[in-house]
């Protein structure tokens, strides 16, 4: 199926931006820089699994790396 032939209505595209937007200045606020501690350790030629090391918070969702 190809979904980008689809058009939304106009509230439901506006409800879509305004979230996109209400993501994006979440992600800037709380994650504004990242340390990478032991980077020399990282092997980048394969698939990797990221772990973490505490519970997990809302916005741990979000971040990619």
């Amino acid at each position: 199926m190809a979904y980008r032939n689809i058009r939304l209505h106009p509230v439901l595209r506006l409800i879509y931006f305004l979230l996109r937007l209400l993501g994006w200045l979440g992600i800037s606020v709380f994650f504004r820089r990242r340390l990478v501690l032991g980077l020399e350790n990282y092997r980048f030629d394969g698939p990797a699994i990221v772990v973490p090391n505490h519970p997990s918070t809302l916005m741990d969702v979000f971040n990619p790396g």
